[in-house]
């Protein structure tokens, strides 16, 4: 095996299941993800309890469990505000470093896109890659 490094794209479909994606990747509906698919890797990712949103994204780029990531649901409760309230969590209420981080320690480069949940920031990583969405 040579020395050169390859590079590596993880992709991920907030809420995409098999069972919707299948029909549509057979229709030739999804004809990126199809050569993405038959380039790359692909596989199911089953998602973490809860099955929410900002959990499953904070465990993808942290490797920690919510328990150790210290993200249960999309908001957290602030008890030290006077009055004490709900704030959605943000990159830094989340306990763990993001593999990008990682990367980006070993000389690596590497970033975050926007994604769903609250990780991705200007200061995520060496690059920033824009959310492109129908919407």
């Amino acid at each position: 095996m040579s020395g050169r490094r390859l590079p590596l794209l993880v992709a991920g479909f907030d809420a995409a299941c098999w069972e919707y994606m299948t029909p549509w990747l057979q229709d030739g509906l999804l004809p990126n993800v199809q050569r993405l698919m038959a380039e790359g890797r692909s596989g199911v990712l089953h998602s973490t309890m809860p099955a929410l949103t900002p959990v499953a994204w904070s465990t993808l780029a942290t490797g920690a469990n919510p328990g150790k990531h210290g993200v249960f649901e999309w908001n957290r409760l602030v008890r030290d505000a006077d009055p004490p309230h709900l704030q959605l969590h943000t990159s830094a209420t989340v306990h763990g470093v993001p593999f990008w981080r990682q990367l980006n320690a070993r000389g690596l480069r590497g970033g975050a896109g926007e994604h769903p949940a609250h990780l991705s920031n200007p200061a995520a990583g060496r690059f920033r890659v824009v959310r492109l969405s129908a919407d």
